[in-house]
């Protein structure tokens, strides 16, 4: 696994707890068997901005907002948002709405990023935001098309389809990046979820063993690739002795077959049949009759 998760203060309310465990739990699941590295910070302070948590992968950086609203909901650049039409959907304590609260959030986070000299400007120029509601039915996106390449909607169900789809041509982080990224954002060891993450990928740390279920994972695939070349060969290998050698044989007898005159013709199929049938019982009573003797 190459999740990486750290938590730098707790949630202040258990609906933003559940969604983050909630995600982590995808993530695990997805980084299980990955060699990409993913880092997953929750309540993460920069350029004077508390993020519910930021998400790292190699080829893409994601300021995650977690909001405890189920139903349909309706997303707009100006104005109120919506949930089912009557309830409105808060931007924080300081923000009109959801968008304005993403917007300087985004754009925080650049700038604490470019002021640390963690990357330059150009290239987080396109970092994306990602809103995550509890449980969506219906999503009315009024968002204009600028601001939808930016700021994404998703609920729980979704959120790992949507980290998987977000990307930014202009990150290419190495593995070895990635894990600078530890230092170079203070994520100290103390703030490490160890729940969630496999802290042997970190510099200094002695390699965990695979266990059992994953190195058998390992071998079934293994296993399952050399199995379907086995069968990949023995098809072609069938495939080529029939078309060489058996459907010859096969063609010249049925040739041989339309020059064969029958002593009289059949003109009845029932006749081959019943004629089929009457030498079968002769031969058995003859041979029943030859072990009669001997007894």
């Amino acid at each position: 696994m190459s999740l990486l998760v750290y938590r730098m203060s707790g949630y202040e309310n258990t609906a933003e707890n559940e969604q983050f465990r909630e995600a982590c739990k995808s993530l695990k699941e997805y980084y299980k068997y990955r060699e990409d590295i993913c880092l997953f910070i929750a309540n993460y302070c920069i350029f004077d901005s508390e993020l519910d948590a930021l998400l790292i992968k190699q080829d893409g950086i994601i300021v995650v907002e977690f909001k405890d609203y189920s139903g349909d909901i309706t997303a707009v650049n100006n104005g109120k948002w919506k949930c089912n039409t009557d309830t409105t959907i808060k931007g924080g304590s300081q923000q009109k709405n959801p968008y304005i609260q993403a917007l300087t959030n985004r754009a925080n986070c650049k700038n604490g990023l470019v002021a640390k000299g963690i990357f330059e400007k150009n290239k987080i120029e396109h970092i994306a935001s990602l809103i995550v509601f509890k449980d969506i039915w219906h999503l009315d996106n009024k968002l204009d098309y600028k601001s939808r390449c930016w700021l994404h909607i998703c609920d729980g169900k979704t959120f790992i389809e949507k980290v998987q789809d977000i990307t930014d041509k202009n990150i290419d982080l190495s593995k070895d990046d990635m894990l600078a990224l530890v230092g170079k954002l203070d994520l100290q060891r103390e703030y490490l979820d160890e729940e969630y993450s496999n802290a042997d990928i970190l510099p200094g740390e002695e390699p965990r063993k695979p266990s059992l279920v994953e190195t058998l994972y390992k071998s079934f695939n293994g296993l399952r690739t050399i199995g379907k070349d086995i069968h990949d060969a023995i098809t072609t290998d069938i495939s080529k002795k029939i078309d060489e050698d058996i459907k010859p044989v096969l063609e010249a007898g049925v040739e041989n077959l339309k020059t064969v005159k029958l002593p009289r013709p059949f003109k009845k199929l029932s006749e081959i049949h019943n004629t089929a049938k009457d030498y079968i019982v002769k031969q058995v009573d003859h041979l029943q009759g030859k072990e009669d003797k001997q007894d």
